[in-house]
Order: C-alpha cells, then sequence, then structure tokens
C-alpha cells in the first residue's frame, strides 16, 4: 500500500513581523522536509504552484505524517492525467 501526501511552502513566513521570525519559520519547515527525507518520503513529481506530492509504503510514517492512502492502481497513474 503506498500512502499520499501535499507540502507546500505557502503561508510559512505570514504573521512574522521581523526578517529573523520569518528566517525561523522557513528554517522549520526545511528541518520538516529534512525530517521527511530520513523517513523515506520520496516525492512524487516536480513542485509546481507550490504544491509538491509525496509518498510513502511505511504505514507507520504515514500515520506520523498523516498521509492517506493512495485510492488508484499505481500501474494506471499517470501524471499528466491525474489531478489530486
Amino acid at each position: 500500500m503506498k500512502y499520499w501526501g501535499i507540502i507546500r511552502a505557502k503561508w510559512k513566513i505570514d504573521g512574522t513581523t521581523t526578517l529573523e521570525e520569518a528566517a525561523e519559520s522557513l528554517e522549520a519547515f526545511a528541518n520538516s522536509l529534512r525530517e521527511m527525507d530520513k523517513d523515506g518520503i520520496k516525492l512524487i513529481n516536480t513542485i509546481e504552484d507550490d504544491y509538491g506530492f509525496v509518498e510513502t509504503d511505511d504505514k507507520e510514517i504515514a500515520k506520523k505524517w498523516e498521509f492517506h492512502e493512495k485510492d488508484y492502481d499505481e500501474d494506471e497513474f499517470n501524471e499528466e492525467e491525474t489531478a489530486f
């Protein structure tokens, strides 16, 4: 079974009032991406328009990151035709 999630950078610095706060917010997001990478999560395709789709086949990792079960046959998946 595969599980998927979405990563987005939008609004990561909204509400910050200093450059330092903005930098800290972006660093926290970058650390989350690094943790996902260490957990074996893979980017499905190129990030476009602030949407990155990621996946794992590890149920516990999927639960940790609140991913969803894929509801299609992977052999039928065509990234140009499949909209999430």
